[in-house]
């Protein structure tokens, strides 16, 4: 599902459970077992919420007393519905955060497999080159050719002819001597 689809499903669900939540808080006030479980509910709410402010203003003793029926089933009521659309946005949340997570470690992992496959290539292509390597010091210039950029032995066999000295040049310096030096060539096509 993609990003813009599941934002509108996400917007279409939280819409959706407004009503649903209205519905409880109906519910809650017609049925008699849901009335009787909302005031249990806000009672113990209520009871909570009283020993906590007394222990934070310094009030040990407070008599606690219970919250009328209707005031009881209403809060009571407003707690599960805003409840539901608390979990409701919530899992949404949860879900995105799993789904993009998942979608990352699922990029991270396609990345890997490339990579590994790229080194193996690498590897495919230096063995290839090592085979190259070797026949290539098997060879030996023809008689009657004399190349110019190529060093050739005396025996006919051909040196200077990896790949990190095919831009290197024979040149001399005043006194006659034989040196190589390296030259901006063009670059040669790759093998």
């Amino acid at each position: 599902m993609s990003g813009i689809a599941l934002k509108i499903t996400a917007l279409a669900i939280r819409t959706i459970s407004k009503p649903i939540s209205k519905a409880i808080t109906t519910r809650a006030k017609t049925n008699d077992l849901f009335r009787q479980y909302c005031i249990n509910f806000a009672n113990n709410l209520h009871k909570t919420d009283v020993i906590l402010r007394g222990k934070l203003l310094g009030n040990e003793n407070i008599r606690i007393r219970p919250l009328n029926d209707n005031k009881a089933i209403e809060q009571g009521a407003t707690f599960i519905s805003e409840f539901f659309l608390f979990s409701v946005a919530g899992s949404l949340i949860f879900y995105e955060a799993y789904r993009s997570r998942k979608k990352a470690l699922d990029q991270r992992e396609a990345l890997a497999d490339d990579i590994a496959v790229l080194q193996s290539e690498i590897e495919y292509i230096k063995e290839k080159l090592r085979g190259v390597n070797v026949r290539l010091d098997d060879y030996r210039v023809p008689e009657g050719i004399k190349p110019k950029y190529v060093k050739v032995n005396l025996d006919g066999s051909v040196t200077g002819h990896s790949l990190d000295q095919r831009n290197m040049l024979p040149t001399t310096n005043g006194d006659g001597a034989g040196k190589t030096e390296q030259k901006d060539l063009k670059q040669t096509p790759a093998l």
